[in-house]
């Protein structure tokens, strides 16, 4: 399997008013080409800013990167001229954010947005052959009458509709790592569903084997998506295994957690579990282990080290002293 993304004991912080915010601690992340990677774990855990790390969106202050690696097929992107990223962004990296009313221009028509996307890495493409590859990505998106929906500005169309012409617009150049931040948070079951079915089919490609990293807290989406899964909490990664290990044997106590929590068709609501407590603090996290304090089977030496990771099975690794 050839990789795409490398990431090597990233460590992001942020100055806020209330002190230094360590969001990311010694994140270690790899995606192969093919792969869809499952980014999970509770609000404020840190999965985001490590994905925003990846293309250098995190804004710069507040934020900075004190320490890692992140190498994009074999090529280093900490430090990387602001002019050279230009050209990584859309064109081999694409972004699909959370919320399309806040990456879309609600003063732009949506046709004259995608068409910026194309231009910044093909200048000369002639109007004929803009035109053509947006509507092809329009369609394939399944937007049933394209152009109507391109004379539209965003806030016209319907949340489904406007996630799918970000999933357009990430997609235009057909970027080798395609990275999906909580894409289905804000929509109805219904429209969940096609999005979801619309990106499994986009990560697969027209032969052509991509990337994608997939941010969210919906373990029902690991699931039905995922060939593998990272686990974060407390801005640290807890435990990565391929997605029916994870589920089936998972060997973190916040991992079992977050399992028992999960709502699903199979299981009574009255044997779901809450975990109990509340995420750390990233101003001051505690000194051990962070879900530690959280933790019904944590010892001393949970709450005063902090355990590395280690492999408790092929490809299957955590960040926990115990044996589950």
């Amino acid at each position: 399997m050839d990789e795409i993304l490398d990431i090597s004991n990233l460590t992001v912080e942020f100055d806020t008013d209330e002190g230094v915010v360590h969001a990311v601690n010694d994140v270690t992340l790899r995606i192969g080409s093919g792969e869809v990677v499952g980014l999970v774990g509770e609000s404020g855990c840190g999965k985001s800013v490590t994905a925003m790390s990846i293309p250098r969106l995190v804004p710069s202050p507040p934020g900075r990167t004190l320490s890692g690696s992140i190498r994009f097929l074999g090529r280093e992107l900490v430090g990387l001229p602001a002019t050279e990223l230009q050209r990584i962004r859309g064109a081999q990296i694409g972004v699909i954010f959370q919320e399309p009313m806040t990456a879309l221009s609600p003063l732009h028509l949506v046709r004259d947005q995608l068409a910026e996307t194309l231009r910044l890495h093909h200048r000369h493409l002639p109007r004929a052959d803009e035109d053509a590859l947006i509507q092809a990505w329009m369609e394939r998106v399944g937007i049933a009458d394209p152009r109507r929906a391109l004379r539209a500005y965003p806030f016209e169309l319907s949340g489904g509709m406007r996630q799918r012409v970000m999933i357009a617009m990430a997609m235009l150049l057909e970027p080798q790592l395609l990275i999906a931040d909580e894409p289905t948070t804000a929509l109805d079951v219904t429209i969940q569903a096609q999005i979801l079915d619309l990106l499994s089919q986009v990560a697969a490609g027209n032969g052509r084997r991509r990337a994608l990293l997939l941010i969210t807290h919906d373990l029902g989406v690991i699931w039905e998506m995922c060939t593998r899964v990272v686990v974060m909490y407390g801005s640290r990664v807890m435990e990565e295994a391929p997605v029916k290990t994870l589920f089936s044997s998972p060997a973190h106590p916040y991992t079992q957690g977050l399992i028992d929590s999960s709502p699903s068709l199979q299981k009574d609501p009255r044997d779901l579990k809450s975990i109990p407590g509340s995420v750390p603090s990233l101003l001051s996290p505690p000194p051990g282990c962070p879900f530690a304090p959280r933790c019904p089977r944590a010892t001393r030496r949970c709450h005063e080290e902090l355990p590395g990771m280690r492999e408790v099975a092929p490809n299957h690794r955590v960040a926990c002293f115990l044996d589950m």
